[in-house]
């Protein structure tokens, strides 16, 4: 059959009566193949062929020519080639071998791999198997055991992804349905908090209207006082003139001494009258702490994801969010993450920003620092560790120092005179706290009960506070001097740290690295800032 025939029999297009070689093809050359290779399922020009037949691999491939060189004749392999190409079902192309990796076609079987190879898989990751060609491999495969062996598998894991399919729809919708409970959720909280300020704007409504009445009472009254006192004043004046004009000397002296006395009795209300305030104002001082509070709070509140895998497990990692500097504890509880087994043996000695990062709590407790005496919500603002484990909280709404053992009970605690702030540890028996509102720093002895020992004045509003090498760190919180004070333990003030305008706006919490000779301070706008001994900042 010529190839004349064999074009007019089944309309071959010209392209495919030169048949190109593949792998000068594959590298970019347009060369006329002279044979195919039934092994290769490929085409191969003269050069190919003379390097197909030197391989060990490849050497006994059966070969046929594809052009009869004296009548060019298109040999079979070439009519049934183009034959699969034209007329190819659908059926044939999905079984058309290609490599997985390569997308090339299949030529052999690497039973050590147990896997099908193309000529790329060949030269890189099979050079020194023991290859099969693909008809020598596919001996007994219709016996039936692999097939219903592989039906089996396919068939059990299909089931499993319908499963998991029909799983993972009926979560779709769950998801939506919780989508939208999250979103109602969002807004009743928001309404609770709408009632709280609601609230305290009612509170603040009705001081105001008692304010007010009391005020207009006190003047409406001083007001009564003064035309009662300018009417027996004035009458008192008549009575005098009367007398000295028309009576005796017996009547005008006892006028005289009747007005005497009623000028006495005015005089003492008029002193009385006169202590009132001159000039009656109130203006509105709004709750700057609610506004701090609300700005350190990034979010209203956070997603707890509940998601689990097949086994029960979280297949989301909880992560810890993050604390404003005014977070102070929220309701009744304090959460303490501690290293149970590294806990603090010296006071407020911390380790590097790094360390601490990498550095994970090997255990954590949920106690209530609420105690029956305590008639307010608590806010802890500030905790610390005693060498043997004990732990001091500040409850600045309480006013109050809390000391709790090592298991977490009660032992004692100290009133203060206004809200404290922050505590550290000095020694086994002895810690200090901040008092903002006063401007000072009280030591405390610390045993069965707690003791005020001394305390200091300053000249700033005292906020966080770490005691290092026998000295005070002290922050200026939110006064008008941005500085870190270091105070020695009989309050004189050895040295103010003050680094440059705008670094420190708002310092709050303050800690120092012994070893590192650093100091960390917790800026309530900035950030943490990092300084060394001197003052000189070494990060922001």
């Amino acid at each position: 059959m010529t190839a004349n025939t064999t074009k007019n029999s089944i309309s071959v297009p010209d392209e495919y009566l030169h048949v190109l070689c593949d792998p000068c093809r594959f590298s970019g050359k347009t060369t006329v193949a002279m044979k195919y290779c039934r092994d290769c399922n490929g085409h191969l020009c003269p050069n190919c062929v003379n390097t197909h037949i030197r391989v060990s691999n490849t050497k006994n491939h059966h070969m046929s020519y594809i052009i009869n060189k004296k009548n060019n004749f298109v040999t079979t392999a070439l009519t049934t080639t183009t034959a699969d190409l034209v007329y190819g079902t659908a059926a044939q192309k999905a079984l058309e071998a290609k490599c997985v990796d390569h997308g090339k076609p299949v030529v052999s079987f690497c039973a050590l791999h147990d896997a099908l190879c193309c000529r790329v898989c060949i030269g890189t990751g099979h050079r020194e198997c023991k290859l099969q060609i693909l008809s020598e491999a596919a001996n007994g495969s219709r016996d039936g055991k692999e097939i219903r062996g592989i039906e089996t598998v396919i068939k059990r894991l299909q089931a499993r992804f319908e499963d998991i399919q029909r799983d993972k729809q009926t979560n779709l919708q769950h998801l939506g349905h919780q989508n939208d409970t999250f979103s109602g959720a969002i807004k009743t909280y928001r309404r609770t908090v709408n009632n709280v300020l609601d609230k305290l704007e009612q509170n603040l409504v009705k001081k105001q209207d008692r304010h007010f009445e009391t005020k207009v009472e006190e003047l409406r009254g001083c007001l009564k006082t003064c035309q009662s006192a300018i009417s027996v004043l004035n009458g008192s004046l008549n009575k005098l003139d009367i007398a000295t004009r028309q009576g005796d000397e017996q009547q005008l002296f006892m006028t005289i001494k009747k007005v005497q006395a009623i000028t006495k009795r005015y005089e003492k209300i008029y002193a009385d009258v006169d202590k009132l305030p001159r000039n009656y104002a109130f203006h509105f001082i709004p709750e700057l702490s609610i506004e701090k509070f609300l700005k350190g709070v990034s979010e209203l509140g956070k997603i707890k994801d509940e998601s689990t895998t097949s086994n029960g497990l979280n297949a989301v990692p909880k992560t810890k969010g993050k604390r404003s500097p005014n977070d102070s504890g929220s309701d009744e509880k304090l959460m303490a993450s501690v290293d149970l087994k590294s806990r603090q043996r010296s006071p407020r000695k911390t380790e590097s920003p790094v360390k601490q990062l990498l550095k994970q709590p090997l255990g954590t407790d949920e106690f209530s620092v609420r105690l029956p005496s305590d008639k307010k919500t608590c806010s802890i603002t500030g905790s610390a560790f005693l060498p043997d484990d004990k732990l001091v909280v500040a409850d600045a709404t309480n006013k109050k120092i809390k000391l709790f053992s090592a298991d977490l009970k009660s032992i004692a605690h100290l009133e203060t005179q206004t809200a404290p702030r922050d505590v550290t540890t000095m020694s086994n028996t002895e810690i200090a706290c901040t008092l903002p509102n006063d401007r000072t720093v009280q030591v405390i002895h610390v045993g069965k009960t707690m003791t005020v020992s001394k305390s200091f004045k300053l000249d700033v509003e005292c906020y966080g506070i770490c005691y290092h090498d026998n000295a005070f760190y002290i922050t200026s919180g939110w006064s008008t001097d941005k500085e870190v004070q270091i105070m020695d333990t009989e309050g004189v003030v050895q040295q103010k740290l003050r680094p440059e305008k705008g670094i420190l706006r708002c310092p709050l919490y303050v800690t120092v690295d012994g070893k590192l000779d650093h100091i960390y301070v917790s800026d309530y706008e900035t950030g943490i800032v990092g300084m060394d001994m001197l003052g000189k900042v070494t990060f922001k």
